[in-house]
């Protein structure tokens, strides 16, 4: 009678583990030297630099075998301290010992791989680079190596993001970054940038206070007791309509006058009295604040289109000066003026800073500031593998949210800053001591208020986008060693539309219990990062826990040849060519400056012809300025106000008049639509014989 095939396999089971354990009492050193012998042959050895307890055990339970690094011994527990100088026939002697049994043995298979190159090396710093050789192996370490400035430096960040407009890829890659400025000794052009930035953004926030303070009416913009020139005001609006016919490219047809450094500092001294101290415009008789509301508005509306940091950038003009090469909120100013900048910058020469534009208006929670902090993983340079972690938390400020107080409590959420300062009495009480919710939490608020699905639709998309975008971005700067991969923290703030805005990366993120929210998360996501680099790999359809693939690239196998170079051309036609007939598209419209130009660029083959045209473009020029000065003087006749219309005809008309005052009158008594005209008449104050004697028929 032939035995039950289930009875039989089970014998035999038992018969083979028998002779295992028989095995193991009678040669323990045998036994784990198989064990390590066939960790080798599968690729299964690992080494921890640092203490990642969460790393090690997914390894161990995967059946990887553990080589001990050497200077790991100071953060091993007193019993593996103690046996550590014990040689393996010493250890072996032990294992019949069951408390420190496991310790042994860990500690023979790491003296047993003394000579192995291991095949997954995690550290801390760019160790195992050297430790471990390309030409034995390609070991898998989790550092990729890269240029200094890459996408985890601030300045790398910052270079970037001026390069963000040719890596938008639709629904894919689109960097969402704050406009910085690398600060740095001895190059001059960020610098230089940065202060224009500073001044039309203090332009553009003056418009912006007048137009609030209109629709809110708490604070008075004009009043007999104001310290503020309004000139201050018309430096403002000629300043930001500067900035438009710039964004509209016009600066290419014809000169920009540029404000003198001067009148910049002038400006900003009476812009910080007027938005940080409270004072008002002083009231003259010639001037309306519903005039100055109204060219608010409409230079407001028209900045709309060419900026579109208008509505989260405030009215404040607050910067954030940050180190290049600090972490932990370390070295970090927040500066209201321009000169506190320079300053700053001035006393610390060889320190290298990026200055960011804060985000004045960020969502809130319980009028409290936070930003996110999210994970990602690139699980290899060659080809480019970007997985994206669908857990993220937040994190709160200790204090409520106050644009006239700078302190770093209130405006920099990293948790390392945040758990110096204790919990503000007057927060909202639903708002944890810890500082910290999880995504869920986060989640739920959202929905509370209204957008259940601005997570899922706004939030997460956009800053995987950003990632992308700023990973791809810094490519070239990417070692292409296939056998590596990162952990990173990304940090976003959200501003009021809930776009999220990268703020920086991350290269060694802390995964630390410092919180219960952290102490919950950090040992799931390390887990996931195994399942990626270790399970995944090497089985397609192995789960990858919360990671999602974001993003992975092509591999080009074949170089690509040189292409065959060639020029051709053909010659241009006569119609390329300006002729006579190009003067009859000169309109009074244009400016004279462009006209000019336009004339001198043609043939001078009847040249009576162009005298005649430019002379009834003048004419027609000076009959519309005519008819507008009549208009405004029946106006201020009717208003019995009298001698305004003598200075402003004087500074029109007469040309010894300066550009300065022509320019301070036709800005508070032109309609808007005509200052481009108006204001290239007045900037022509010695006109050559020429154009006077065209001019005076």
């Amino acid at each position: 009678m032939l035995p039950n095939p289930s009875n039989f396999l089970a014998s035999v089971r038992a018969h083979s583990a028998s002779r295992s354990m028989d095995r193991e009492s009678y040669n323990p050193l045998g036994s784990i030297r198989d064990e390590v012998k066939m960790a080798i042959k599968n690729n299964k050895t690992f080494t921890i630099k640092g203490s990642y307890p969460g790393v090690r055990r997914s390894l161990l339970k995967r059946g990887w075998v553990e080589k001990i690094h050497v200077a790991y011994r100071d953060r091993l527990s007193n019993e593996m301290k103690k046996f550590q100088s014990y040689s393996v026939t010493e250890l072996v002697r032990l294992l019949h010992n069951k408390d420190i049994s496991e310790i042994c043995r860990r500690l023979i298979k790491s003296k047993l791989l003394i000579n192995h190159q291991v095949d997954l090396y995690w550290s801390t710093n760019y160790e195992p680079f050297r430790e471990c050789s390309d030409k034995v192996k390609q070991t898998l370490i989790n550092r990729i190596r890269r240029a200094e400035f890459a996408y985890t430096s601030k300045q790398g960040l910052c270079e970037a993001a001026k390069r963000s407009f040719w890596c938008q890829i639709p629904g894919v890659a689109q960097l969402n970054h704050p406009r910085s400025y690398a600060l740095i000794k001895n190059t001059h052009g960020d610098t230089e940038d940065f202060i224009g930035d500073f001044n039309v953004t203090a332009a553009m926030s003056m418009l912006k206070w007048v137009k609030i303070n209109s629709d809110s009416g708490q604070v008075k913009i004009v009043s007999p007791a104001g310290k503020i020139p309004v000139k201050i005001f018309d430096f403002a609006v000629m300043e930001c309509y500067k900035f438009i016919k710039k964004s509209r490219h016009e600066d290419i047809d014809f000169d920009i006058e540029e404000a003198l450094s001067h009148e910049w500092s002038e400006f900003l001294e009476h812009f910080y009295k007027l938005v940080h101290v409270g004072n008002h415009f002083k009231a003259v008789s010639y001037v309306e604040e519903a005039n100055m509301v109204r060219k608010a508005n409409y230079i407001l509306e028209q900045l709309n289109t060419y900026w579109p940091y208008l509505d989260m950038d405030g009215i404040m003009n607050i910067w954030i000066l940050k180190p290049t090469n600090s972490s932990q909120g370390v070295g970090i100013h927040m500066c209201r003026t321009l000169k506190y900048v320079l300053d700053v910058i001035k006393k610390n020469p060889n320190r290298r800073y990026v200055i960011q534009k804060y985000i004045e208006r960020p969502l809130l929670i319980h009028n409290t500031k936070f930003d996110i902090r999210q994970w990602f993983l690139i699980s290899s340079p060659v080809p480019l593998t970007i997985w994206f972690y669908k857990q993220c938390y937040v994190r709160f400020s200790s204090q409520t949210f106050n644009l006239r107080k700078l302190h770093e409590s209130i405006h920099l959420t990293n948790n390392s800053v945040q758990c110096r300062y204790n919990k503000n009495t007057s927060r909202d009480i639903t708002l944890p001591w810890y500082n910290m919710w999880d995504c869920n939490q986060f989640k739920n608020y959202l929905s509370d208020i209204g957008f259940p699905h601005a997570f899922e639709k706004i939030i997460y998309p956009g800053m995987k986008q950003s990632i992308i975008a700023a990973i791809l971005l810094n490519e070239e700067k990417i070692e292409p060693r296939k056998n590596s991969f990162e952990l990173y923290g990304a940090d976003f703030m959200i501003t009021e539309d809930f776009k999220p805005w990268l703020l920086e990366i991350n290269s060694s993120p802390a995964l630390y219990a410092s919180t219960p929210v952290t102490a919950k998360m950090c040992p799931v996501v390390l887990e996931d990062v195994i399942k990626v680099i270790v399970d995944h790999s090497r089985n397609n359809n192995a789960s990858t826990g919360l990671f999602e693939l974001a993003y992975k690239g092509q591999v080009t196998t074949n170089l690509p040849q040189a292409p065959s170079f060639q020029i051709s051309a053909v010659p241009l036609t006569n119609s390329y060519f300006h002729t006579a007939s190009t003067i009859s598209k000169m309109s009074p419209k244009r400016s004279l400056r462009r006209n000019l130009s336009l004339m001198n660029q043609t043939t001078k083959e009847h040249p009576e012809l162009y005298l005649n045209r430019i002379s009834i473009a003048m004419k027609q020029m000076m009959e519309k300025m005519l008819e507008v000065l009549k208009e405004k003087k029946q106006r201020r006749k009717n208003r019995k106000s009298k001698g305004v219309e003598t200075t402003y005809v004087r500074a029109a008309i007469d040309t010894q008049t300066s550009c300065c005052e022509a320019k301070e009158i036709l800005l508070n008594d032109i309609n808007l639509e005509l200052y481009p005209e108006m204001q290239r008449l007045a900037e022509t104050e010695k006109p050559s014989t020429e154009i006077m004697q065209i001019i005076n028929k």
